[in-house]
């Protein structure tokens, strides 16, 4: 009796590890294939290409140009989509721009550094303000990036803009 007690927990413990063997394989083989594909396009994460003619875009596995001079127009965009936004509360609170300057938005929002000066990096210069226009300003790494509102209407640009009609082109 005891023989046959051994077998059958002999068998049972064959069935769990081919069991485990089957859901290993099962879950191994597609992560194999899959996996290679999704390698293939990592380079998307990164900002590469994977163009063969040496062009660069998403999918190669070159390395992205200038990803840190990326990264602070990315940052700097954020500072002024925040500070459109002020804008656009404090137009729609009031109906103009009249009395709105560095100290009223920085009161709308403390974490843009506002100011009337000069474009510079990390700060977002006012200018061109009009009952009906203001336009936002700070540099970059690679320029200067620019916001600017005419009543409702919000353009963006590369531009050391005075006015909303210099601030043109979007971003990209």
């Amino acid at each position: 009796m005891q023989d046959g007690h051994r077998e059958r927990g002999e068998v049972s413990l064959r069935l769990i590890v081919g069991a485990a063997l089957v859901a290993g394989l099962i879950w191994t083989v597609p992560t194999v294939f899959f996996g290679r594909e999704a390698t293939k396009y990592a380079s998307d994460l990164t900002g590469g290409s994977d163009l063969t003619d040496g062009a660069t875009g998403p999918g190669s596995g070159d390395a992205p140009r200038d990803p840190i001079g990326r990264a602070n127009d990315a940052q700097a965009q954020a500072s002024l989509n925040n500070a459109i936004r002020v804008a656009q509360v404090f137009y729609a609170e009031n109906g103009s721009f009249v009395g709105f300057g560095p100290q009223v938005a920085a009161q709308y929002d403390p974490s843009v550094t506002f100011s009337i000066g000069p474009a510079a990096p990390g700060v977002v210069s006012l200018r061109g303000l009009s009952p009906e226009t203001v336009v936002f300003v700070t540099g970059t790494e690679r320029g200067y990036l620019c916001a600017a509102a005419q009543g409702e209407i919000v353009a963006f640009g590369r531009s050391d803009a005075q006015s909303p009609a210099q601030c043109t082109g979007g971003w990209a």
